[in-house]
């Protein structure tokens, strides 16, 4: 959950914002809109979250050789981690979790959106449950929420 949570709140980031505040009609931030959330085909919904944010810092949404397209999901009893931008029903992710020792058996993203002071804010809630597979009665269940800092 700290490694999803932690990566999540960068979701938007753009580094040439002071180009957007200097002048708002020309520029736009190419990481706005890039929280998707979706899940892999035999998944529950929403068990899985795509998102970008400018890990470089050059203002651009880069796709190669480094890509800036990051996400988690649910798949076979383990949260993953994207690699090179896949979509959430694509392969080419890698496993964060071990499925042979803890059973991940519930991750689901929910967004919400609040105005605050002509502002909007957006929070993503995270549910995982999991279990250890050699004591499925040892069990555990984690709620948190994200404020998205950077994100449109």
């Amino acid at each position: 959950m700290a490694v999803v949570s932690h990566d999540l709140k960068r979701a938007g980031y753009y580094a040439l914002t002071n180009e957007m505040v200097k002048n708002p009609t020309a520029s736009s931030n190419p990481f706005d809109d890039s929280l998707i959330i979706a899940a892999y085909t035999s998944e529950p919904a929403n068990s899985c979250i795509n998102f970008a944010y400018d890990r470089n810092k050059n203002g651009l949404l880069d796709t190669s050789p480094n890509n800036e397209k990051y996400g988690f999901r649910l798949r076979d009893n383990a949260v993953e981690i994207r690699l090179d931008g896949a979509a959430c029903d694509a392969s080419g992710w890698h496993d964060l979790t071990d499925p042979k020792v803890v059973q991940v058996t519930t991750l689901k993203f929910t967004v919400e959106q609040t105005t605050v002071q002509q502002v909007t804010q957006t929070r993503v809630n995270i549910a995982l449950q999991a279990r250890l597979k050699k004591h499925p009665d040892i069990s555990r269940s984690i709620n948190t929420s994200v404020l998205i800092e950077n994100y449109e």
